[in-house]
């Protein structure tokens, strides 16, 4: 494992990144204490997008273990493809009965309106340069 938790006196913890040699100081990653509510409080000695309270120090080790994995494999997860409709189809039907009396059902089928922007003419006007 990447990450260990070290215990030191007073239910203090701290938690190293074992990459790091003893004497450099980017092993210390995170110092645990004691909380209210029988939880742990977590600073993080790094930049990370992590919680601050946890049950205990494993939980912390654990969540900066997946953190980890999950940024070695490329970042969060895949991107989820959303889906992309076609237009909708506006259809009206319209019955009509013929001379002969046979009933005929006429279907129209329109794509809606989209707005058009308006292109604006920026040549100037005679007149318009004059002071």
């Amino acid at each position: 494992h990447q990450y260990v938790v070290v215990e030191l006196e007073d239910e203090i913890r701290l938690i190293h990144d074992t990459r790091y040699a003893e004497n450099d100081s980017r092993r210390l990653v995170a110092f645990v204490e004691p909380a209210p509510d029988d939880r742990v409080a977590v600073t993080w000695l790094r930049s990370l997008p992590l919680r601050t309270s946890f049950r205990d120090a494993t939980s912390a080790l654990e969540e900066i273990e997946a953190w980890t994995a999950l940024e070695r494999a490329g970042g969060a997860a895949p991107p989820i493809p959303i889906a992309h409709y076609a237009h909708p189809i506006f259809v009206a039907a319209h019955h009509t009965r013929l001379s002969g009396g046979d009933e005929v059902v006429l279907v129209t089928r329109a794509l809606p309106r989209t707005r058009r922007r308006r292109r604006h003419s920026h040549r100037s006007r005679a007149g318009d340069d004059a002071t």
